[in-house]
């Protein structure tokens, strides 16, 4: 009897700790952990390098210019992969149609990259020193995720 009771009791603690973690596991994954819900993007970048109230605004704006200027390549991107996995499906496909768009897509992407090298130069142009030497290192760490990323993805 103590034994079928021991084994219940155990039974539903287990349960209740699995639905627990299941609930944190899940909750942990809809949050950018670079990006509280409900913020603006780039907004951990102000509170990272504590910048004042001018900073914030001129932030803003080169924020906003950048991600208007970067919007139309990411579409650019999106747009020659699509056209470039269509062709899966076409057994006429030659070489020249599937070089024409990796061309597109690798220019697109090398754009992408300098506007936005352009877009930390300005930023760290409204950064005291201190905040420069932050901002550098933050620009680092986000490089070496954006290569960590695509190489989880490979292998996903």
């Amino acid at each position: 009897m103590k034994t079928n009771k021991l084994l219940v009791f155990s039974t539903i603690a287990l349960l209740i700790i699995n639905v627990v973690l299941a609930y944190f596991l899940w909750n942990s994954k809809k949050v950018h952990p670079k990006r509280e819900r409900g913020g603006e993007r780039g907004d951990w970048m102000v509170k990272e390098l504590n910048f004042d109230e001018q900073q914030k605004a001129e932030h803003k704006k080169i924020k906003d210019a950048h991600f208007a200027t970067v919007k139309p390549i990411f579409d650019s991107i999106t747009s020659a992969r699509k056209n470039l996995y269509g062709l899966i499906k076409d057994t006429a496909t030659n070489d020249s149609m599937i070089d024409q768009y990796t061309r597109i897509i690798g220019e697109q992407h090398a754009m992408m990259t300098r506007y936005t090298f352009d877009h930390f130069k300005k930023l760290r142009a409204i950064c005291n020193p201190e905040q420069q030497q932050k901002l550098d290192t933050l620009v680092q760490k986000i490089v070496q995720d954006m290569g960590r990323r695509g190489a989880k993805q490979g292998k996903k």
